[in-house]
């Protein structure tokens, strides 16, 4: 039953690693160069 308990936590880990960056979540707002958006927190940021 130990040997089931650490692959299941292994598989957590890694399906949790692949989560989105911050920087991928940013959207381009046109007409101001640099100025981007984050789609989940609605703040913005410069490049």
């Amino acid at each position: 039953m130990t040997t089931n308990q650490i692959k299941s936590t292994k598989t957590d880990t890694a399906t949790s690693s692949k989560s989105t960056s911050t920087s991928q979540l940013l959207v381009k707002i046109p007409n101001f160069p640099n100025l981007f958006r984050q789609s989940i927190n609605r703040r913005y940021y410069g490049k």
